[in-house]
């Protein structure tokens, strides 16, 4: 590891990978890409669906209370 050295520029990189990796390492890597977008966007749902059955549970709270009053 080289401490202190600077990075190349990201146009240096840039040009790498479109240069330098197979087609076999860039579909690998976009279709890692499209997995982790897919794993967010189902994450997401996921929070919101949670959100939804807690404010629903807490409706059904109230309305018992209410109910028992």
């Amino acid at each position: 590891m080289f401490w202190g050295k600077t990075p190349p520029p990201l146009c240096d990189f840039v040009q790498w990978l479109d240069i330098e990796q197979s087609q076999e390492d860039k579909d690998h890597v976009e279709r890692e890409a499209r997995w982790a977008a897919e794993r967010w966007q189902r994450m997401l749902r996921e929070e919101q669906m949670e959100e939804k059955r807690k404010k629903d549970q807490e409706d059904i709270r109230k309305r018992i209370a209410e109910v028992e009053r």
